[in-house]
């Protein structure tokens, strides 16, 4: 069996309702490294 935290539930609840809109899972490092330096997702939208 799977076991997850209550915020991890939550992050995954937030992905399939949209509230993290656009995206659409965690993100990997790279995108990460593009958010924090350019405030860009890796397909060009504004993350703030």
């Amino acid at each position: 069996m799977l076991q997850v935290t209550y915020e991890n539930f939550l992050d995954l609840k937030y992905f399939a309702s949209s509230v993290f809109y656009p995206l659409e899972g965690f993100m990997n490092y790279e995108e990460y490294k593009k958010v924090i330096y350019e405030m860009q997702l890796l397909n060009g939208e504004i993350w703030t």
